[in-house]
């Protein structure tokens, strides 16, 4: 095994215990340092997904997270190497409470995701028609 051969090992090793795609960080070209901060983001996200404040239902407290949220996705898009794009966005679908229609798979790839003014999280986004 050559030393880079033995980079690519590691870095996967590296992405794998972070819970990350390993064929993704190879692919994008993502080191080290990248993957520790991807790690960070989504230690964050998932603080911010079992986040909701009080028992109380706060609305600005929800809407704040769902800002903090959407800001953690555009900074792991960044990490990625990918273009800032809010339709890419999972993560906030998840936060306790979000009354977004999800949509998984293929069609959240296509950027079919839609934001709802009901939401608590994110009728800030919501855009008419969306």
């Amino acid at each position: 095994m050559d030393d880079e051969e033995l980079e690519k090992e590691l870095l996967m090793n590296s992405a794998k215990a972070a819970g990350l795609n390993p064929r993704l960080v190879i692919k994008q070209g993502i080191g080290q340092l990248e993957i520790s901060k991807l790690s960070v983001l989504h230690d964050v996200a998932e603080k911010l997904k079992s986040d909701r404040g009080s028992t109380d239902v706060d609305v600005e407290y929800m809407a704040k997270l769902g800002h903090d949220m959407q800001e953690v996705e555009f900074m792991m898009q960044e990490q990625w190497g990918f273009e800032k794009d809010y339709r890419h966005h999972t993560h906030g679908y998840h936060l306790k409470g979000c009354e977004c229609a999800y949509i998984s798979g293929h069609e959240a790839v296509a950027g079919a995701q839609k934001y709802s003014a009901c939401c608590a999280y994110h009728a800030a986004f919501a855009k008419p028609g969306n």
